[in-house]
């Protein structure tokens, strides 16, 4: 493999956005899009044309906000989309109305006129393999078909229903992991949980259900980082401080969150010059530089982070461990990943 591949998760304030950039660049797998505008700079600094596939893997609003926009504009500057996978996890018009209906009737346009293929973000017996090369692949570990099927005609909770992507290289493995509930990552195999990198289910919020517990899933990942894509303001309170502490491990696993939130400093927007001092490391923090509508302030943490999978068992990671973040995060008030 002569060059590494990229693995990028982008700071979209409450929502996901995820990049994975194949070796060689120029084309690129796109999971989910809370931002039309960050993913947009992000393609046209990277100097990527060309979508192998973009990857929906549901229908919550802060997963597919931005796909359309997105989209749009990356056909009309004359980028290519080979497939679009969208996953369905109900009616759309009773659950996301004007968004996820704009969606879909462009999704059918677009395939109508032959601009791409529209596919389904599931799996059978076997992971959907998204895309692969010499040493690399990404592919569809979640969920099973029959049980997307089972959960849309049964009314079950849509996370249910959420894609996740195993992404390997050179024997590195990393999950992304939508919002798939503990009840969809127990069917996976031993060898299809297991790895070094995982970005962690639902912003770090709810995913149990019944007697299970979030170090179900980690202790069987056994990941080296896990990420948390998480917005300041969420009113949820995502991320959970038991569902970080899970995925910390005792300090076996490193945590680091995209944005700033009061479960780790009382009041973030104190911190806002000093995140965004360093957090265009990655890539410039267009959330943040971009005049919104909202009034609230968002606060970047780790920002945008970047995995570089070298192809023979190597990685790294941006922001690196013992430099300017981990000096960040030892000034919080209460930070959780310590």
């Amino acid at each position: 493999m002569s060059s590494p591949l990229g693995v990028y998760f982008l700071d979209v304030g409450q929502g996901d956005c995820s990049f994975v950039v194949p070796p060689g660049g120029g084309s690129a797998v796109l999971f989910d899009c809370n931002d039309a505008h960050v993913a947009e700079r992000f393609v046209i600094n990277h100097g990527i044309t060309h979508l192998s596939a973009a990857v929906v893997s549901h229908l919550d609003i802060d997963h597919i906000r931005g796909v359309l926009p997105f989209l749009e504009g990356f056909l009309a500057r004359g980028g290519k989309v080979d497939a679009l996978y969208i996953g369905m996890d109900g009616d759309p018009d009773e659950r996301l109305k004007e968004a996820c209906t704009a969606l879909l009737d462009k999704a059918f346009a677009w395939e109508r006129d032959e601009q791409l293929v529209l596919c389904s973000p599931t799996r059978e017996s076997k992971p959907k393999i998204v895309c692969s090369g010499a040493g690399w692949s990404v592919d569809v570990v979640l969920p099973y078909y029959g049980k997307q099927l089972r959960a849309i005609v049964e009314g079950e909770q849509p996370n249910e229903c959420s894609a996740v992507l195993r992404v390997t290289c050179g024997g590195i493995a990393v999950l992304i992991g939508g919002d798939a509930p503990l009840s969809s990552w127990s069917r996976l195999d031993d060898g299809l949980v297991k790895a070094r990198v995982v970005r962690t289910p639902h912003h770090g919020g709810e995913i149990r259900s019944g007697v299970d517990d979030f170090s179900d899933l980690y202790e069987r990942v056994e990941a080296e980082l896990s990420v948390f894509s998480v917005g300041t303001n969420n009113r949820w309170g995502h991320p959970f401080e038991d569902h970080v502490h899970a995925a910390h491990r005792a300090g076996a696993c490193r945590v680091l969150c995209t944005q700033l939130t009061p479960r780790c400093h009382d009041r973030p927007e104190e911190r806002l010059a000093n995140g965004l001092a360093r957090t265009g490391e990655v890539t410039y923090a267009y959330r943040h530089h971009v005049k919104r509508s909202a009034d609230t302030v968002e606060v970047p943490c780790a920002g945008s982070i970047a995995l570089t999978l070298d192809g023979a068992g190597g990685y790294s990671v941006a922001p690196a461990r013992y430099g300017w973040h981990d000096a960040f995060v030892a000034k919080l008030d209460q930070p959780m990943c310590l």
